[in-house]
């Protein structure tokens, strides 16, 4: 007897929220971990959205640009190299909108810029965040906004489309969404000099330029923010920084802000100002004054996708 096996169909359907919560002490020994594990668990035991937690900016702007037709509830800690607001600075351009965010701190210094920094809320403690995430409407936003207004004694801004979210697709099948990784603003790049067939290179913080026929890709991957002329590089936990006394380019765990100018398709690449440009000499990675007759100091940026 011949057997007739049912068919199937399956559909998939997206949460309509997720979070994206960054802090560098994820996945760390610090004093704060306690602290974070509750906060985890909160989310776990009250909240029926996904949830990423990273320890880099990067990794959480990878994961923005993956499901940015969503609609992400970002935190973020601010850091004292203020990090955390270029996540979400950036993290803003890959979304289309001012997304709103909850920051953590206990640096009373960043109300400042904070208060100017528009869908910005604030807090220290676990009370606010658990009001955020239970109530991120537009009424609970708003009352929440007022609370922290109150307790911190400071005035925060809210635009109009703090929840407007245009990429999110409602009601679309994932095959009628476009996943290009491409994003002028956050970019995964081979940094190639222009007249050699190096490029930059780092491996456990120690930066110099390698052939790049003979290796394999890892080291030569850099991931970049980049927004105005001020551009970021980050390879495996290290943004790109120099020795200022010996002008030797080197990693470092805290972020550095570099500025950068394209010319036809090169780019030239300084720190604060044109006496210290990146410049490559033979196998070393070095930061030199400007030299406008020579073009060891020109790079080309290879998009490298995943």
């Amino acid at each position: 007897m011949e057997q007739i096996l049912p068919l199937y169909g399956l559909t998939l359907k997206r949460n309509e929220y997720l979070i994206v919560w960054r802090d560098p002490s994820f996945g760390k020994k610090t004093e704060w971990n306690d602290v974070l594990e509750e906060r985890k668990m909160f989310i776990y035991k009250e909240s029926k959205m996904n949830a990423f937690f990273v320890d880099s900016i990067e990794k959480g702007l990878e994961i923005i640009q993956r499901k940015r037709y969503n609609k992400i509830i970002l935190i973020s800690n601010i850091g004292k190299d203020l990090s955390g607001k270029k996540f979400v600075e950036v993290a803003r351009k890959i979304l289309g909108f001012d997304v709103m965010v909850l920051f953590f701190s206990n640096d009373n210094n960043n109300f400042d810029w904070l208060q100017k920094f528009p869908n910005a809320l604030y807090t220290n403690e676990n009370k606010f965040y658990e009001e955020y995430v239970s109530n991120y409407n537009k009424d609970g936003l708003i009352k929440l906004k007022k609370e922290i207004e109150n307790k911190y004694k400071i005035k925060l801004m809210f635009t109009n489309d703090f929840l407007s979210f245009p990429l999110f697709a409602y009601n679309k099948d994932f095959s009628d969404l476009f996943f290009n990784d491409n994003n002028a603003n956050f970019r995964r790049v081979m940094i190639k000099s222009k007249p050699d067939k190096k490029a930059l290179y780092m491996e456990n913080g120690k930066v110099e330029f390698k052939s790049y026929r003979y290796l394999t890709i890892y080291g030569f991957i850099w991931y970049i923010t980049f927004i105005d002329n001020e551009i970021t590089f980050f390879n495996n936990k290290f943004y790109l920084d120099f020795d200022k006394n010996e002008g030797i380019v080197k990693g470092n765990p805290s972020m550095k802000r570099w500025k950068c100018e394209l010319k036809d398709t090169n780019y030239s690449i300084y720190f604060e100002n044109k006496n210290n440009m990146l410049t490559i000499d033979g196998d070393k990675a070095l930061v030199r004054k400007e030299n406008k007759k020579r073009e060891n100091q020109l790079f080309i940026f290879i998009d490298i996708q995943k």
